[in-house]
């Protein structure tokens, strides 16, 4: 009987011990309602600076992204435009800048050679993989070799004026997630009204709808103005307009080295300025003396004036849509393209759209590039949500067929921009003084453009 009892403890504890074996090597599944797994990599984190878009409009990008690296959070941050620029030379003295942000994209070569990060040819980007069959599954770390774009891939990608913007000494130095043009917003009540049955398509169908638009009373004030031109305080992006009116002319308006040439006269007829009949024809809106009368320096804010139905031609961009719709959301609103010479063979259009690029301070720099690359190649979720116009030729078709995104699209292709030289903010300025001089007599059209170019080109190193 003593002999059965140790047996049958001996029996006991060898299953004990064996079955704790056996137990160990099977794969431990998780409970209903158990935590996930943490991820085997560090968590990284990526600041992003914006200027005008929300920090929720970029969450169809993050979340494609972390889908493929979700150990990779990204951090969006708005900043008012009046405070981005010394909010950033501030941060990055203090260490603590942003690993991405926007520029707009006549900034870039100010920013390039100090604050900016090219883009490699590759990265090297770590990633969380699991293997093996069914409940085996093992987690490990894979690094893995990402090549990004070539200089000669933008050409194939993007439109035309991308790579002028971006490339410096044969390297990218940021990538668009959108592409805006200049165009012409119109209220359809005020062209019935006057019988106008479409927008123009030539400057000189331009002036005669303004003449039929522009209402002025006894007293000489002007009670609903046909277009908002002439002036600079009081509409939005003045050297815009000009700039598109001087290159449809035929202007010059930089050289290879990046000085400004717009005082010079037309290639092949030294005796012709093109700068100065655009810079006539831009002031003359605003002369009291002149037939085409119809804006001044008192008239309030061009968007407010529209959006309250006294302005019938408005000059804007797609990140103005959404402002004239909620300022005035009972405006019948038309979109047309900018108008053109009369005659013109080579239709011109005007960008201006944030280009995003990486800092040299950042310590997140291939990971930060590789992110760019992936949302400038993949911005359908961003588009949508923004409902701005693409930068990829690929999508432009597309967008054609959308009713507020189609003059957009359509415009992309022949839309351009200059260098402005290494400080953008002061090219504006000094192009505003020489709207202004003129308008106050100070100075000649001639002399009022030499003296900009001779400010403009100042900044040039």
């Amino acid at each position: 009987m003593r002999l059965v009892k140790i047996f049958l403890l001996s029996l006991i504890f060898f299953f004990l011990i064996f079955g704790a074996k056996v137990e160990s090597q099977i794969p431990q599944l998780p409970m209903p309602g158990a935590p996930a797994k943490k991820p085997i990599l560090p968590p990284v984190t990526l600041n992003w600076w914006v200027i005008w878009e929300e920090p929720s409009d970029f969450s169809p990008l993050i979340s494609q992204f972390q889908a493929v690296y979700p150990h990779v959070n990204i951090n969006v941050r708005k900043l008012r435009y009046e405070e981005y620029k010394d909010a950033l030379i501030e941060a990055w003295a203090k260490g603590v800048g942003p690993d991405i942000f926007s520029l707009p994209n006549t900034w870039i070569r100010e920013y390039a050679k100090e604050w900016l990060e090219p883009m490699p040819n590759s990265v090297f980007l770590k990633k969380e993989i699991e293997t093996g069959p069914g409940c085996f599954k093992k987690r490990k770390i894979l690094t893995k070799e990402e090549k990004l774009l070539r200089v000669e891939d933008l050409s194939k990608l993007f439109v035309a004026q991308v790579e002028k913007d971006v490339v410096i000494n044969n390297k990218i130095y940021g990538l668009p997630l959108s592409f805006d043009t200049l165009v012409l917003y119109y209220n359809r009540d005020l062209l019935d009204v006057a019988k106008i049955p479409l927008p123009p398509k030539t400057w000189e169908e331009f002036i005669q709808q303004v003449k039929k638009l522009t209402l002025i009373d006894k007293e000489g004030n002007i009670y609903q103005a046909g277009a908002a031109l002439g002036t600079t305080n009081n509409i939005e992006r003045p050297t815009d307009i000009l700039s598109l009116l001087m290159m449809q002319v035929g202007t010059s308006m930089s050289n290879p080295d990046g000085f400004a040439t717009f005082n010079q006269p037309l290639a092949g007829d030294p005796n012709y300025f093109p700068a100065e009949e655009a810079l006539r024809f831009y002031t003359d809106f605003q002369d009291k003396n002149k037939e085409i009368y119809t804006w001044n320096k008192e008239m309030p804010r061009a968007l407010e004036l529209f959006t309250q139905g006294k302005l019938a031609f408005f000059f804007g961009y797609a990140y103005h849509l959404p402002l004239i719709r909620s300022q005035g959301p009972n405006i019948p609103l038309g979109i047309a393209k900018m108008p053109q010479p009369e005659g013109t063979i080579k239709e011109i259009n005007f960008a201006h759209y944030q280009v995003q690029v990486v800092s040299k301070k950042s310590e997140n720099k291939d990971l930060a590039w590789a992110f760019l690359k992936f949302s400038a190649l993949n911005p359908v979720g961003y588009l949508l949500k923004t409902k701005k116009p693409t930068a990829l030729r690929s999508l432009i078709v597309e967008q054609m067929k959308d009713p507020d995104l189609e003059v957009f699209a359509s415009q992309s292709l022949t839309a351009f921009s200059w260098y402005k030289g290494k400080n953008a903010l002061l090219m504006e300025e000094a192009m505003k003084e020489m709207i202004n001089d003129v308008i106050d007599g100070k100075k000649t059209y001639k002399e009022a453009i030499n003296f900009a170019v001779l400010k403009i080109n100042q900044t040039i190193k």
